[in-house]
């Protein structure tokens, strides 16, 4: 019996199952089990038991006397069941069969593990991951150790997790988390699917609220919830919950060997970070003399001051008048406007529509966008204001115009209005004629865009719609336009401006360099304005 490690078999076998093994190892273990019949009969006991943790069949593990690698609940297993079933079954087959016709490990199929969160906030926070931590990068299934400063994360599920080094962490699947040592802060800005956050020897179970957690290097756990409702639990073998505990807002514990009170205050817990613009606009001088070389029929970068609530065109006879309570931020000459659904709901939109848009030359529609929130947000629209809503039927309770076009940043794939398409993508949606419903969508191939400058550019020839981000063609769809020399009224940070209407899309993040152009703008043309920008 040829020799191996059992112990470099297992973290192999882990990483294949992670789908984390690169080619240099899948040749290593592809070696060990051509060579081993021991090795091949642990990797079809491993086989098995992930199929069963895979269907729920948990109970069945006891049958298996080999130890395997442990992995916290597993989520994993659902990605790579199917590649996991075709290997067991060739493994089961290797005894009798010649070590020339076994088939090589290969790691080409090996499907990338989802996205499962995006970071929003970065402090002095270092971490062992290749690239530093900045906003708008994407985390996937993969442990992590920061070792100082403060990171803040979007998870995909819409929850916020804050974390605070030196900490480690994993992120096990879109309703699970493991955090071994640190000071953790958990959100759930929206009422979700329950979220679970694994500590040494237990577990805290989110039932919609804000809890945070720190782990002692020592394995003890302190729960603080500072609003809604926890679940607190010792977890015994076979992932099983032995003793549990509700706590309710305000109410502390202890995890340890058993549940008890904590003895840490309030103050001791960590809060979540605020959501704020993290990063100035990227459009400076450059930027600006590109779009004036393109000649827009109307264009705002929002250089305005302090308390004002009129925008003067850079471009243009209108002004936007803002309403609400939007933000004017940034440095001089960076300048932007921020918009949130709480501090600072609000819009902008001209007194008058705009003429001279809807015509066979076309239309292009271009800004710069700063995504903060995972929620379905419009951060623009032009709606047809001569059009009057109607009297009768199922939409008459509608008080708005009916809209034309709106960029949108989209939520999870099929989750707000039922459309698919990537999750948080951008979305330029055409409507021909202008209505409430229906029309032809651009979704951009990009997902995740979150947390940092995007630069978005929605073109119409009267046939074919097409989407840009950050001057690259992303999406493009066939779109019979009818031009009617329409009088179109922009709306900026919401999809329609009426204050009693539930259904307004409100923007959450920053809008910066609107333009508006009467014809349809080349390839070149775009690719040149987002070069231009101080990136």
């Amino acid at each position: 019996m040829s020799e191996f490690s059992p112990a470099r078999l297992d973290d192999l076998l882990g990483r294949l199952a992670d789908g984390l093994l690169v080619e240099a190892e899948a040749a290593e273990l592809d070696q060990i089990l051509r060579t081993s019949p021991e090795a091949r009969e642990r990797y079809r006991v491993f086989s098995a038991t992930h199929l069963m943790l895979a269907s729920g069949h948990v109970e069945s593990l006891a049958d298996h006397s080999i130890p395997i690698k442990q992995r916290p609940f597993l989520p994993i297993v659902s990605v790579a069941a199917a590649a996991i079933a075709l290997l067991a079954f060739a493994i089961a087959l290797w005894p009798s069969r010649p070590v020339e016709s076994i088939p090589p490990v290969s790691v080409r199929n090996v499907p990338e593990t989802p996205v499962l969160a995006v970071v929003a906030l970065a402090e002095n926070a270092r971490w062992d991951l290749p690239e530093a931590a900045a906003g708008g990068m994407k985390l996937r299934s993969t442990p992590v150790t920061l070792s100082s400063g403060i990171i803040s994360l979007n998870l995909i599920g819409g929850q916020t997790l804050t974390l605070r080094g030196p900490a480690r962490f994993e992120l096990i699947d879109a309703r699970e988390m493991k955090l071994s040592v640190g000071d953790a802060s958990f959100r759930m800005d929206d009422k979700g699917d329950p979220y679970i956050m694994r500590v040494p020897g237990g577990a805290v179970v989110d039932l919609g609220t804000e809890f945070s957690v720190n782990v002692s290097p020592e394995g003890t756990s302190d729960v603080h919830v500072f609003e809604g409702l926890v679940s607190a639990s010792i977890i015994g073998t076979g992932d099983r919950t032995r003793e549990e505990r509700l706590l309710n807002e305000g109410q502390s514990v202890r995890i340890s060997k058993t549940l008890e009170t904590s003895p840490a205050a309030p103050s001791d817990f960590l809060r979540p970070l605020p959501s704020e613009m993290s990063q100035p606009s990227p459009a400076g001088k450059d930027y600006e003399d590109a779009v004036m070389r393109s000649a827009p029929a109307a264009w705002w970068n929002f250089e305005a001051g302090e308390g004002e609530t009129s925008i003067r065109p850079a471009a243009g006879s209108q002004a936007l008048q803002l309403h609400g309570n939007p933000l004017l931020t940034g440095l001089a000459g960076r300048r932007f406007l921020f918009t949130n659904p709480v501090t600072h709901a609000g819009f902008a939109l001209t007194d008058q529509p705009l003429t001279g848009l809807d015509t066979p030359a076309g239309i292009t529609v271009e800004c710069l966008l700063f995504p903060l929130s995972e929620r379905m947000g419009t951060a623009l629209a032009l709606d047809e204001p001569a059009l009057a809503p109607p009297a009768t039927g199922p939409l008459a309770h509608l008080k708005h115009p009916p809209t034309r076009l709106s960029i949108e940043r989209m939520g999870l794939r099929g989750k707000n209005i039922g459309h698919m398409h990537p999750d948080y993508a951008m979305r330029g949606m055409m409507r021909s004629p202008a209505g409430y419903e229906g029309g032809t969508n651009a979704y951009s191939s990009e997902n995740h865009l979150l947390h940092r400058w995007i630069h978005v550019v929605i073109t119409h020839d009267g046939k074919t719609q097409r989407l840009y981000i950050d001057g690259h063609l992303s999406d493009e769809v066939d779109s019979e336009f009818l031009f009617r020399n329409a009088a179109l009224r922009p709306i900026i940070a919401r999809l329609h401006p009426h204050p009693e209407l539930r259904n307004i899309r409100q923007w959450h993040g920053g809008i910066d360099e609107v333009a508006i152009y009467n014809r349809v703008l080349d390839p070149e043309e775009i690719r040149s304005h987002a070069d231009a920008l101080d990136r």
